[in-house]
C-alpha cells in the first residue's frame, strides 16, 4: 500500500526555521518508505516512531543531526511527520515538548481517519 505524508504544523516549522528543503524531505519520505532508517521507539512517547536525520548545514552525519518523530498508520496508508528536534539543541524532546507532543497526538488518529474518508 502506498503512503500519504501528513505534515502537522511543529514538523514543518521547524522545517523552514531550519532552512531545510524539499529533497531533504523527499529522501527521508522515500527512506521511511524503503524501512532505509533505524527505528526507534521513544518509551516517553508511547506510538511515535523516532529516526535520524542528517542536518545538511553540518558534516556530522545522521548521530549528529536532527531526530525526526512521526507516526505510521499502515492501515490508513498514512504517515504524519510529528515533530524534528536538532541534537545540538535538544538531545531528546525536552519534558515540556513531550506534553505538547502528546497533546497533538490525543484525536490524531480521528483526525486522520475523516481525512481518509474524505480523499
Amino acid at each position: 500500500m502506498e503512503s500519504e505524508f501528513i505534515e502537522l504544523e511543529p514538523f514543518t516549522q521547524k522545517m523552514e526555521s531550519s532552512s531545510l528543503n524539499d529533497e531533504w524531505l523527499r529522501e527521508l519520505e522515500i527512506d521511511l518508505l524503503a524501512g532505509r532508517r533505524k527505528v526507534y521507539r521513544p518509551k516517553a512517547l508511547a506510538g511515535l516512531h523516532k529516526v535520524r536525520a542528517q542536518n545538511p548545514g553540518r558534516s556530522k552525519g545522521k548521530r549528529g543531526g536532527f531526530r525526526v518523530y512521526f507516526i505510521r498508520y499502515e492501515d490508513l496508508g498514512v504517515i504524519v511527520l510529528v515533530w524534528i528536534s536538532d541534537k545540538d539543541v535538544e538531545t531528546n524532546i525536552s519534558p515540556k515538548n513531550q506534553k505538547e507532543v502528546r497533546a497533538l497526538m490525543r484525536g490524531l488518529r480521528t483526525e486522520i481517519e475523516k481525512y481518509v474518508e474524505g480523499r
